[in-house]
Parts: C-alpha cells; structure tokens; sequence
C-alpha cells in the first residue's frame, strides 16, 4: 500500500516508526531521493549518484540498504530517444542526477523559473522534450516550455494519465511517449533488489 511521507515526516523519524511496525521494502519517490541516500547505507550506483528510490531493511545488520533503480529505467526509456537531436529537459527535481548521467549534453530547464539550471551549457532550442515534473509540482506555476521551439517528440518520465506533458504534446501536436517503459523497467529492478 502507498503510504504518504513528506519531508518532515521523513525529518521527524516516519521511516523508524514504519520500520517499528512491520516495514521492510520501500520504493521512494521525489522529493525524498536524497534525505533516504543520507538515511541508508547506499550502493554503488545510489552513491554515484546521491539518491536512493529503493530500501529494504537488512535485519541481521539492523540497517537499511538502498539503491537506484531510476537509471536502469531510463536507459530503457533513452532508446526511444531520437539520435542527434536537441534535448531539453523540463523540471527533473529528485531525477536530476540520474537525468545528467543518461543525458549529459542536454539542456536542463526548470519548470518553475523556465529558466535554465546553473549548470546547463546549451541555450540552442529543443526538438525533444523530456518531461520531469508530475502534476502536483507543475499546478504551482502552470507554467509550459515556450510554444515557439521546434518541438517534435515529448517523453514523459511520469506514467499517469493526468500528467501536464500529455496537454503540452497535444497543444502543439508534438508526438507523445509515456514514461509507462521507465516505470516498469525500474520496477523490475526495485523486486530483484528487495529479492536478493
């Protein structure tokens, strides 16, 4: 079952309390990828990447293990990606790391601001969008990538159907892909974790 933790939750000992009372295996969604890196003992690619989406607790240790099934998702996810285009990616919040690893000559853009991040070295306009901000976040601003760049294809990394990238796509008559691939491969990789 989902079970709703927020930052403070998480900063006022939610995960030992959830731990007390039967716990063992948890996917964890932004924006608490880093506060459970911090929180765990990570593995090799989590620590590459300061972020964790995935626990399971090891009782004989009396630790929590953690790893980052997000990259594996998106390699499945990047092979959609059109080759030698202009890449923008919209938002990316807990992501980013994993997002900067898979595309590194991509344009990164907050979707708060529109404005591109500190680091992102590329002003030329996007022909593919990638799309990294869920609903919840995007109600904040309402705030679109600008009509006027060529683009052509918008890849969603969220999976619902209520996601923004779904009307953006349909408002210019951009091509859609779901991010239903990176979900499910990562998933995958989330149960050979907690299996091992």
């Amino acid at each position: 079952y989902p079970i709703k933790v927020t930052r403070k939750d998480w900063e006022d000992g939610a995960l030992e309390i959830l731990g007390q009372i039967g716990l063992r295996y948890a996917a964890v969604t932004s924006p608490l990828k880093d506060l459970a890196f911090n929180y765990c003992e990570p593995d090799d690619i989590s620590s590459n990447l300061k972020a964790v989406n995935t626990l399971k607790f090891e009782i004989f240790k009396k630790v929590w293990l953690g790893t980052n099934t997000d990259l594996d998702g998106l390699k499945d996810l990047a092979t959609l990606v059109p080759t030698g285009k202009n890449i923008a990616v919209w938002g990316g919040g807990g992501t980013l790391p994993v997002l900067k690893t898979q595309f590194p000559k991509a344009r990164f853009i907050s979707s708060r601001t529109g404005k591109d991040r500190d680091d992102s070295n590329i002003s030329s306009p996007p022909e593919i969008i990638i799309w990294a901000v869920g609903r919840k976040n995007w109600e904040t601003t309402k705030q679109f990538p600008d009509s006027r760049w060529p683009v052509s294809t918008v890849i969603d990394l969220n999976y619902t159907e209520n996601s923004p990238a779904r009307e953006y796509a349909a408002g210019i008559k951009a091509i859609y892909v779901s991010g239903l691939t990176m979900f499910t491969t990562q998933a995958k990789h989330q149960q050979n974790f907690w299996l091992k």
